[in-house]
């Protein structure tokens, strides 16, 4: 079961940047900033060069995984954490390859992201940790859920999206990141023609209302929707029957526990057989605890 929710966890995100343009680029970059240090004894020794320089902790870049949404977690963090470094290495560097990554990630809209998905992959990541527990308390789990969609809910407002744009445009002072003024002209070339596919634009917001409607609702609410409909069929009541079938748990057999369980699979409960079953397996387990040394 613990696997299956951690799957389902994992989708959320997979589906979350399928569905929003920007968060596929956004991502796409994370993975060629890793390749392009990571690969080549070169780029990676004049990275860790530049951390030292910058009295920063050497620390490494992290890879992109679509299965596990720990390493997502981590990527992000570590862009975070050693942006300064890899803003000065790929300033230092002349190839083709490392001014694309520079003019790609010295865009406000890349720093947005940054600093958006760094605030939102945080909050989920507490149920990811838990899940992976060896303890793993379901009921739990379920609850741990709803709060955090409360809590992404409470984010899907105008104050949520002031804080990340803010701490963005701190960023951006910071690292002398211009913001654009208006929208890009773009020679129109498609007149008299239909249209009926995307054409590989993406947005290019310059005020806090484009940053707000154009990236930040798009992905909180694609990712509250996917939380909703990924554990949709992972009912509280259902976790709890779950639960109440094992022995450590003080629910263990408990008739209110084990009937929305028993509902969803068509068992009938009887009082006596759960009494005479929690007996029995009381006494093996005394049994066990003084068998072993």
């Amino acid at each position: 079961m613990s696997c299956q929710l951690l799957k389902k966890l994992n989708l959320v995100l997979c589906h979350t940047c399928k569905a929003i343009p920007e968060a596929v680029a956004f991502f796409d970059l994370l993975e060629s900033m890793y390749t392009f240090f990571s690969k080549s004894p070169v780029n990676h020794n004049k990275f860790i060069e530049i951390q030292n320089q910058l009295a920063l902790k050497p620390s490494e870049l992290v890879q992109l995984s679509t299965t596990r949404w720990a390493s997502q977690v981590r990527s992000v963090k570590a862009v975070v954490n050693n942006l300064p470094a890899i803003l000065a290495c790929l300033g230092t560097m002349k190839t083709a390859t490392a001014q694309g990554i520079l003019s790609n990630l010295c865009k406000p809209k890349t720093i947005y992201m940054l600093v958006m998905f760094a605030k939102l992959l945080c909050i989920t990541e507490g149920l990811h940790r838990y899940l992976q527990g060896e303890r793993l308390d379901l009921g739990r789990a379920a609850h741990y859920k709803t709060a955090i969609l409360e809590t992404l809910t409470d984010l899907s407002t105008e104050p949520g999206a002031e804080d990340v744009f803010k701490s963005t445009m701190t960023i951006c002072e910071e690292r002398h990141i211009q913001l654009p003024v208006g929208p890009r002209q773009k020679q129109k070339r498609l007149d008299g023609f239909v249209v009926e596919s995307a054409c590989g634009a993406t947005s290019n917001p310059t005020t806090p209302g484009d940053f707000r409607g154009q990236l930040y609702y798009p992905c909180l609410d694609r990712m509250i929707q996917e939380l909703t409909h990924r554990f949709s069929d992972v009912g509280e009541e259902l976790i709890s029957g779950i639960q109440a079938c094992n022995p450590t748990t003080v629910t263990f057999l408990s008739e209110d526990a084990l009937k929305s369980l028993a509902t969803h699979y068509k068992i009938q409960l009887k009082s006596e057989e759960l009494l005479v079953a929690k007996h029995f397996f009381k006494r093996r387990l005394e049994k066990r605890e003084t068998e072993s040394p």
